[in-house]
């Protein structure tokens, strides 16, 4: 199949993933930890936008298409509390979109679900395991999902090999997700693009539709 016929509006549905303030926002708290921790890796918080704020524009602009072609959209958000969280990430410290932490659990600004799109709420990395995001799809007759969100070689991708298990058509939307060090952006796509189903840009997919 190409790529038109996979973004059949009727049968595909863009999901948004963990685009929250504790994700994307230069304070929220995923950037926060990483500064404070250090942990080794090539990002630099204090000097430089984190790289999810710079998808922004892109994905309220894939979002609005997708509305106006009529594609479902289904946003996807992490909310946490100590009886939730995953014992490795309390032990690390990452205690991001707590449940008490009304803005780090928000949307950022220009990116809410409208109407009665629905949202589904994870505690993990994948928006399959443990919720019923794959109820939702069933119900909204998708049959290929289209991801967009944060981040690339976690959240993301844990949701693109799910959903390539549940066998759904998967396109990871690669203008409209980041990680916070780049390389490793770059490796989740060529892994999703290789194996778990096919990666494009927002543009391909709107020419697409149109």
């Amino acid at each position: 199949m190409n790529l038109r016929e996979l973004v059949q509006p009727t049968n595909t549905a863009v999901i948004v993933i963990d685009m929250q303030n504790d994700y994307v926002h230069r304070d929220g708290a995923s950037l926060r930890y990483f500064r404070d921790k250090n942990d080794g890796r090539e990002i630099n918080p204090e000097t430089v936008l984190s790289a999810a704020e710079k998808i922004v524009p892109s994905v309220i602009e894939f979002a609005g298409v997708a509305r106006a072609v009529k594609t479902n959209i289904v946003w996807v958000r992490t909310v946490n509390n100590r009886y939730t969280v995953s014992r490795m990430a309390a032990r690390q410290g990452k205690n991001f979109a707590w449940s008490d932490d009304e803005w780090g659990t928000a949307f950022y600004e220009g990116l809410q679900p409208l109407g009665d799109e629905p949202i589904v709420t994870k505690q993990r990395h994948s928006g399959f395991f443990a919720t019923n995001l794959d109820a939702v799809l069933r119900s909204l007759g998708a049959a290929t999902i289209v991801l967009t969100g944060v981040s690339t070689p976690y959240c993301v991708e844990g949701t693109a090999r799910d959903g390539f298990a549940f066998d759904y058509d998967v396109i990871t939307v690669s203008n409209c997700t980041a990680s916070k060090v780049e390389s490793e952006h770059e490796a989740a796509l060529s892994r999703l693009g290789r194996t778990f189903g096919v990666v494009a840009t927002s543009e391909e997919i709107i020419s697409a539709w149109s």
